[in-house]
């Protein structure tokens, strides 16, 4: 891996590499499938998928920020599979960024315990790993640099209640997370920020891993209208089943209409 790969990669590479692998093995739809809307990737991608597009999000949310700030995407880190989401040099400091993607999840987060939907998620002790590797790694070439700070940024939450901020991690909706990164106090001078950048830039700190192409990438992007139109397709039917009741047994069709969002999209009841 090279200095200019490094820099070039984008977000979501490990995810859409993943997810697309496991497409490309996948028998083409028949016409049933899409007449029903069933999703053209399996069960088992389906949580890469949603993965890939949360880190997509973030890192365009990411690419807004001023020229002052420099944002490495997917980096490869150790001898596994592992890879820094999102890596983020400015005035403020570093940043490892941890993207989750919870659409309309609650969230609730207690010391060094973050639950999703009632399920406990591992993201802060993960999250600091990332964040401790990272300045194990800068602190090679710069052994005064500041120690990289870690954030869970979750994508389309329905809720984050907060009950005790983590001492070590920041967990925060993404949607907030350009203007909580331009809050951030001046630990760094421009000179600084781009030693760092240097430091960080060294090919061998990562784990050699080539670069997902540009043709992936698109058909991801196939994959996506893909997804939206198979989910387009189940939206008609269920409002065609829910016309059907409303018109056969109007006193049923509020429950009618509660139960089948339940099961087809997961939407609570009640």
């Amino acid at each position: 891996m090279t200095l200019t790969s490094i820099r070039q990669r984008m977000p979501a590479e490990s995810l859409v590499k993943r997810v697309m692998a496991d497409y490309a093995d996948l028998r083409p739809q028949g016409f049933l499938a899409r007449l029903f809307g069933i999703a053209p990737i399996s069960d088992d991608m389906r949580p890469w998928y949603v993965g890939a597009l949360g880190e997509l999000e973030v890192g365009r949310m990411l690419g807004a920020l001023p020229a002052e700030y420099t944002v490495f995407h997917s980096l490869p880190v150790g001898t596994g599979e592992s890879d820094i989401d999102h890596l983020v040099v400015g005035p403020g400091g570093v940043f490892t960024i941890n993207t989750k993607h919870h659409a309309d999840k609650r969230v609730w987060v207690a010391g060094t315990t973050v639950m999703v939907s009632g399920q406990r998620q591992p993201y802060i002790r993960n999250s600091t790993h990332e964040a401790k590797r990272v300045t194990t790694l800068l602190r090679r070439s710069i052994p005064e640099a500041p120690a990289a700070r870690a954030v869970v940024a979750i994508v389309a939450p329905r809720q984050i209640r907060v009950k005790s901020a983590p001492s070590e991690v920041t967990v925060l909706d993404a949607a907030r997370l350009r203007r909580w990164l331009l809050k951030r106090p001046v630990v760094l001078t421009p000179e600084e920020v781009s030693r760092t950048v240097a430091a960080l830039g060294v090919p061998e700190l990562w784990r050699d891993e080539p670069a997902v192409e540009a043709a992936t990438f698109e058909r991801f992007g196939e994959l996506r209208r893909a997804m939206r139109s198979a989910r387009r397709v189940r939206l008609t039917w269920v409002l065609g089943l829910i016309g059907g009741w409303l018109i056969a047994v109007p006193a049923y069709g509020p429950a009618v209409i509660s139960r089948v969002l339940s099961v087809v999209f997961g939407v609570p009841v009640g």
